[in-house]
């Protein structure tokens, strides 16, 4: 099968974001598993004023495309979400009865409900997008959640883990929780916090228990994900989550600090007796690549 794979950026970046990692993963799996001939899409790719030679279209982060160009798409073509789009907050607005007015949302609806499939990366996911898009839950779709390299994040027996400690991973960015982050920090003095990632969108003073250690690299992740008894994370609303099941997959032992029903990954079924299924967890992001072609499948047939 031809598809047009529709996204901003082009493959490898080299903005390390979750959407691309999971447009990368999806996309190799088409093409080596399945011999799909899938051609990325950009705004600035002459192909896309010619999409209706393409079998498929395949919509995925596709905001800065001319709204025309999406308005028009041919069918049949499926759109795959990755961020909450309606308003200007788009990654993870927080589910206000103002969104519902946004001016964007009368253009992704007609998209969305023009598709043949709407693919989330969980149910959280859709929750938030139907809360302005109702008729999203009557709509065909599926959930799929980002693809994990399971693997790479397996506990190492080697490593200790260092005792009331707590990992954060880009949680310095107010989307992302900053504010309750750094109150929890301050609650909880008998507690050490060490915070990775790139540097915060505005100054912060840190408590003398925290200490910022700056961007680390994906490659040394789950061993520095391995050392700490806790991972704090309070996001808005968050799609999915790679950093938190990664840090479970990773630590065995570890628990979270968090605020479970923002957080999308926690909202698959993957507890048992109330704890977290991690052989479940693992299973579920390893095989999201398959399931992805395969619920597209379904709904071509």
């Amino acid at each position: 099968m031809k598809i047009a794979w529709l996204q901003d950026l082009p493959l490898n970046a080299g903005i390390g974001s979750g959407a691309e990692a999971n447009d990368e993963r999806m996309i190799q799996y088409g093409r080596c598993k399945l011999n799909h001939v899938i051609d990325v899409i950009i705004p600035t790719n002459p192909m896309v004023k010619r999409l209706d030679k393409y079998d498929l279209r395949i919509v995925s982060n596709c905001v800065r495309f001319n709204p025309l160009i999406l308005q028009g798409i041919p069918k049949p073509y499926v759109v795959f979400h990755h961020d909450f789009w309606h308003c200007k907050y788009r990654a993870y607005y927080p589910k206000t009865d103002k969104c519902k007015g946004c001016v964007y949302a009368p253009r992704w609806k007609e998209l969305y409900l023009g598709s043949v499939l709407n693919i989330f990366l969980s149910p959280l996911h859709l929750k938030v997008n139907a809360f302005v898009i109702p008729e999203l839950n009557n709509h065909p779709h599926a959930f799929v959640p980002s693809p994990i390299d399971a693997n790479k994040f397996k506990p190492n027996k080697n490593v200790k883990i260092k005792k009331d400690t707590v990992m954060g991973l880009n949680c310095l960015y107010e989307f992302k929780g900053s504010k309750k982050v750094i109150g929890y920090i301050k609650k909880h003095k008998k507690l050490k916090f060490d915070l990775y990632g790139a540097d915060p969108d505005i100054e912060i003073d840190l408590p003398k228990n925290a200490e910022f250690k700056g961007f680390v690299d994906n490659a040394i992740l789950p061993d520095i994900m391995q050392q700490y008894e806790y991972f704090i994370h309070f996001p808005q609303n968050e799609a999915f989550c790679r950093a938190v099941v990664e840090f479970l997959l990773a630590n065995h032992k570890g628990k979270l600090i968090c605020t479970k029903e923002n957080i999308g990954a926690l909202s698959y079924d993957i507890y048992t007796k109330g704890k977290i299924d991690r052989n479940k967890l693992h299973d579920l992001v390893s095989n999201a690549p398959k399931q992805f072609w395969s619920e597209i499948d379904k709904k071509l047939r």
